[in-house]
């Protein structure tokens, strides 16, 4: 059992009231699934110890019982809250995105959607100190650029779509190279 420390309130806790995911959907009265952060209270043998610090799926509830093989230990050493973001699901989303499968490169453009988003402004950060030239996107630009704003690895540049133009002829526009 879990006593919950920190929800995280994802864009995604929308889509789980719905049939979209591949989580069941919620129904009225049940709790709205999210990742969590909790504290240890009781365990199991083979489980993480009592105290510990742990991140799981679980329901917006202040106690949650969830498999121990649905834990994942929190990252020490830093804000818990990291834990819901660059720490967390999100920054393994982002990493693994960009390290594994895009495995951007000097020189390249790379373009991260939602660049404004918790993965994509994560994501366009690690294609830029691979050296790639970023161009993000996003619903609306000012949002994406104040995510941005103080960052050393900001985007190159954030689409704009001018009138007339199609997302693509927005993107080509700004890109040096082709993307």
């Amino acid at each position: 059992m879990l006593r919950v420390i920190l929800i995280q309130v994802a864009p995604a806790a929308r889509a789980v009231t719905t049939s979209t995911t591949a989580f069941a959907q919620t129904q009225v009265g049940d709790g709205i699934l999210c990742t969590v952060l909790g504290e240890v209270i009781t365990s199991c043998p083979g489980g993480p110890a009592v105290g510990a610090i742990v991140m799981s799926y679980a329901r917006w509830e202040q106690y949650t019982v969830v498999p121990a093989a649905q834990l994942m230990p929190a990252v020490e050493g830093h804000p818990l809250v990291h834990n819901l973001g660059a720490l967390g699901l999100n920054g393994l989303t982002a990493y693994f995105g960009m390290t594994r499968i895009a495995q951007p490169q000097p020189g390249q453009t790379v373009v991260v959607s939602a660049a404004g988003g918790g993965v994509g402004h994560i994501a366009g950060q690690i294609a830029h100190h691979a050296g790639a030239r970023v161009i993000g996107t996003d619903e609306t630009i000012r949002p994406a650029a104040q995510v941005w704003h103080g960052l050393d690895s900001a985007p190159d540049a954030l689409v704009a779509v001018l009138a007339g133009e199609s997302f693509g002829q927005a993107v080509v526009r700004l890109a040096e190279d082709p993307v």
